[in-house]
């Protein structure tokens, strides 16, 4: 049996000072996800790999020690339940993955995300640790925007690309998707009535110019983000309809200043020209006008919404103007969209039509009204991926084998850029139904606690679960599951935000003492898996010092590849950096055979296919090369490259006269 102590909520230094020792892993963690932002979204495994390794071995500790605060409620624990259930399956479909290393390395990628929902609802137990996180989550980001405008100012050339911000994450959507992590929040303190007016006025220029910052990335899969961030705001009270329409300010703002903004863009003309250096000086400037402008407009609101005593009669009569002037604004928005559109559903065609012909060139002033591009043809093959694996999919990590083979554009990805289609296409049912219950087990907690909860933690919650809704949007419509950098913060604020409202439902406790065997088990579990993401994450650095040593030291290239190989034996990336260094030894035979090990490994990989094929040309041995790339091809049939070796075997083309002359 275990014995539990509650904790008092009040203030006092001694129950403040135990809740943030015990929250500090929790803190750190949080910044590491911050810094995490600056190492281009911490994509490679290189940047992930440390923290993720770190919160695995937080939690193996934690549970050995008892397990911290009891996961509670019911629905919080299925929700819990539900994404390490979803990582786990990636990770265990290297069992059935025609390339087990991707599924390896995607797998454990969720097992981050999982351990960082977890980490702030076992440790944060007091109202004091989770505000102060949920402050940290928000002012990192806006510390991050503020970082990103004066970089703007100073050297815009660096951090933009094709008129569109870049910087810091390097993706434009994901940047876009960061910014807007930490404008809602920001939202909710500019909506709080009892915030300083300094604090209010600051919170709403910041807000302005995070919203301004991502709407300079032209990024079209943030809006979904953004709206499922402001229905969650709306939906969740206290202070929705103040919370609405300081929302609608904000955007009217953008509008005003949006001719500025995108001058960098305009310049770009949808990929026609190239902005100068002015053209990107002007629209930082007009951020820093936005900036200043929100911080002003934040200033007036919070000075008349001070005056305003909320159980006067006029405070009464203005929410209800309020209420029905948003309700007016909500109906002339649709109907002035239905005149500007005209017949909607020719309009609807029209858009299907844009979207499933594959275009990839945005052109105008805006990419927002622009449908095209490749997510038709990404979904398309996930789903058929789906039909042919319908129970656990094609593996983690491994849809990119059945696009290049049934692609209808040229583009080179290996995600569908939709988390559903992704998790449906990877995992199949099995890991679309964990997917489901980790979201509904949210949901249900919502709704159960949130009566319970008082006003100022509402708010705080509402915050930060409308930051994971952001990054749940976004993700239904683009990859932001493969950038640990911002999908780990979403996910984090989800995990902020839902702790928030389980501590209104069972009150926190000192102690939590798990039965012997579930701690040695949670433990034995989280500590398999920070094994596993160690190993991978040292088999990816010796992959990275071989690739160093390449025409430098062969002997120290293939001892780090050999090294790394046996860190890994799953992956072929260290393989074919073996093969390149034996054969620079002159030692064919063996580079061969390598490379024949890793086809045996993954039959179907065009990549080895190919590097075959290039073996073989080395040697002269055209038509056997000739045989390779036409395997290579069958795997990749719109690669032009591959096209062009399936004919010529990589013979050198004959040196005519005119050519040699």
């Amino acid at each position: 049996m275990s014995v539990e102590q509650p904790i008092s909520s009040a203030p006092g230094p001694d129950g403040h000072a135990s809740a943030f020792q015990l929250a500090l892993p929790a803190i750190f963690v949080a910044v590491l996800l911050l810094l995490g932002t600056a190492f281009k979204g911490a994509f490679d495994i290189k940047h992930w790999g440390p923290p993720g390794v770190f919160v695995l071995i937080l939690l193996a500790a934690l549970a050995g020690a008892g397990g911290g605060a009891p996961v509670r409620p019911r629905a919080l624990l299925a929700g819990v339940a539900g994404i390490w259930a979803l990582a786990i399956t990636a990770v265990a479909s290297a069992l059935w993955a025609g390339a087990p290393a991707d599924a390896v390395e995607s797998g454990l990628r969720t097992v981050l995300y999982a351990a960082v929902f977890t980490v702030p609802i076992v440790i944060l137990r007091e109202r004091h640790s989770l505000r102060l996180t949920a402050h940290i989550l928000t002012v990192g980001v806006a510390g991050i925007a503020a970082i990103t405008l004066v970089r703007l100012l100073i050297d815009g050339e660096a951090v933009m690309i094709a008129g569109r911000l870049d910087a810091p994450v390097g993706y434009r959507n994901a940047t876009a998707l960061l910014f807007c992590l930490g404008f809602w929040p920001l939202i909710a303190i500019c909506a709080r009535r009892e915030s300083p007016r300094v604090l209010r006025a600051a919170a709403f220029g910041v807000a302005e110019l995070e919203l301004g910052l991502a709407f300079l990335t032209q990024s079209r899969g943030v809006v979904v983000g953004f709206a499922a961030g402001g229905l969650i705001m709306v939906v969740l009270g206290p202070d929705r309809v103040r919370r609405a329409w300081l929302g609608l300010v904000a955007l009217g703002l953008l509008a005003a200043c949006s001719p500025g903004v995108l001058t960098a863009y305009r310049a770009f003309d949808g990929g026609q020209g190239v902005p100068s250096s002015s053209d990107i000086t002007t629209s930082a400037n007009w951020l820093a006008v936005l900036l200043v402008l929100g911080a002003v407009v934040g200033a007036a609101i919070a000075v008349f919404d001070s005056g305003l005593r909320p159980t006067s009669p006029r405070a009464a009569a203005l929410k209800t103007v309020a209420r029905a002037a948003l309700a007016a604004v909500a109906v002339v928005t649709v109907l002035g969209g239905l005149v500007a559109v005209g017949n909607p559903v020719t309009e609807a065609r029209a858009k299907w039509r844009e979207f499933t012909n594959l275009q990839t060139v945005a052109t105008g002033t805006t990419r927002y009204t622009n449908a095209g591009g490749q997510r038709y043809d990404l979904w398309r093959v996930a789903v058929d991926e789906l039909k042919a694996n319908p129970v656990a999919g094609v593996g983690a990590g491994n849809y990119a084998a059945g696009y290049y083979a049934d692609r209808n554009n040229d583009r080179n990805l290996d995600d569908p850029h939709g988390l559903p289609f992704q998790v449906g296409a990877e995992l199949g049912l099995v890991g679309l139904a964990a997917l489901a219950v980790f979201l509904l087990g949210i949901a249900a907690t919502v709704r159960q606690g949130w009566p319970r909860l008082e006003p100022n933690d509402r708010r705080l919650a509402a915050g930060m679960l409308a930051t994971g809704a952001v990054l749940m949007g976004q993700s239904l419509v683009d990859w932001m599951w493969r950038i640990p950098g911002v999908t780990a913060i979403g996910i984090f604020a989800l995990g902020v935000g839902v702790a928030i409202v389980a501590r209104g439902i069972a009150p926190p406790v000192r102690t939590a003492w798990l039965p012997a065997t579930q701690r040695v088990a949670l433990a034995g579990v989280a500590g398999v898996l920070a094994a596993l993401a160690l190993v991978t994450y040292l088999s990816d650095y010796y992959v990275r010092s071989a690739r160093a040593d390449r025409g430098v030291d062969t002997a120290a290239q293939l001892s780090a590849a050999r090294t790394a190989h046996s860190l890994n034996p799953l992956s072929l990336r260290p393989l074919y950096l073996e093969a390149s260094a034996l054969e620079t030894m002159g030692r064919r035979r063996e580079a061969k055979q390598v490379l024949l090990d890793a086809h045996d490994r993954v039959p179907d990989d065009f990549t080895t296919l190919g590097l075959l094929g290039d073996f073989d040309a080395r040697g002269r041995n055209y038509a056997s090369a000739r045989a390779w790339y036409r395997q290579a091809l069958a795997h990749n049939p719109l690669d032009t490259g591959l096209q062009q070796l399936a004919i010529s075997g990589g013979r050198p083309a004959p040196v005519t006269a005119s050519s040699s002359g």
